[in-house]
C-alpha cells in the first residue's frame, strides 16, 4: 500500500515537471516570435 502511495507521488512529480518544462518552452517561443516582429 504505501509503496504504491510512493509510486503515485513520483508520478506526479514527473508530471508536474513534463508539465512546467512545456510552459517554459512555450514562453521561450512567445519571447522568439515577439523578437521577430
Amino acid at each position: 500500500m504505501a509503496r504504491g502511495i510512493a509510486l503515485n507521488l513520483q508520478i506526479k512529480e514527473l508530471i508536474i515537471l513534463k508539465y512546467r518544462s512545456g510552459i517554459k518552452q512555450a514562453t521561450i517561443a512567445n519571447q522568439l516570435n515577439l523578437a521577430d516582429r
